[in-house]
């Protein structure tokens, strides 16, 4: 696939941009702590409800695009909402709750089509606003900032290529 089917539907960062689905999954799975590593703890608490929520968006992420990178971290991050045994903190809340954004971003798109895609795109945006709160600013500007450095490494590296 080329072109405009493996940019993301949603957009990221501060220069609020779609970027390759693949670089989203990459910068999200760097920051992912190893099971039980978490050590920023949430700065508030997220219902049982919220979670099991996000945790089915995920799984939907997965089943969406199971052979790419996103569909098997959204998978790996569906396993830590649903099993609590993994200790996931503000970092893991935060990577479902851009995750989340994503199938939201999905559902709107679909969404004109299918009654459906509403309803799933009102409850991932809910779950995204309630798993956004955990993170502290800090993290919310260093993931930001990775995102838009990677494109703009991205773009100096083909721009390179091409000379």
């Amino acid at each position: 696939m080329t072109g405009i089917e493996v940019l993301t539907a949603g957009r990221y960062g501060y220069a609020d941009r779609r970027i390759h689905r693949d670089d989203f999954a990459r910068q999200l799975a760097v920051m992912l702590p190893a099971d039980d590593d978490e050590r920023l703890r949430p700065a508030v608490d997220v219902n049982a409800e919220d979670l099991v929520s996000a945790a089915k968006l995920c799984r939907h992420l997965h089943d969406r695009y199971p052979a790419e990178p996103l569909g098997r971290l959204a998978e790996q991050i569906a396993y830590r909402l649903e099993h609590p045994i993994t200790h996931p903190g503000a970092v893991v809340f935060y990577a479902a709750a851009l995750l989340c954004r994503e199938q939201e971003a999905l559902s709107r798109v679909e969404s004109a089509t299918m009654v459906a895609a509403v309803l799933e795109a009102r409850a991932a945006g809910h779950a995204a606003d309630a798993l956004e709160a955990t993170a502290p600013q800090t993290l919310r500007y260093t993931v930001k900032t990775a995102i838009d450095g990677d494109f703009v490494r991205g773009a100096r590296h083909l721009k390179a290529q091409q000379n």
